[in-house]
């Protein structure tokens, strides 16, 4: 499996979405976070999906 790399652009954008989220709930944040990382790991199974 490959690994997913992200952009530091993008992890400063994910982490800033993460702190919005967690200003709305706690879990928002936490299903957000999640998603990204399901996201990621079928990237990284099948890179030419995307």
């Amino acid at each position: 499996m490959k690994r997913v790399i992200f952009h530091p652009e993008a992890r400063g954008e994910t982490d800033e979405a993460a702190e919005y989220y967690a200003a709305v709930s706690d879990e928002l944040r936490r299903d957000f976070l999640d998603e990204i990382e399901r996201l990621a790991s079928e990237v990284a199974r099948n890179p030419r999906r995307f």
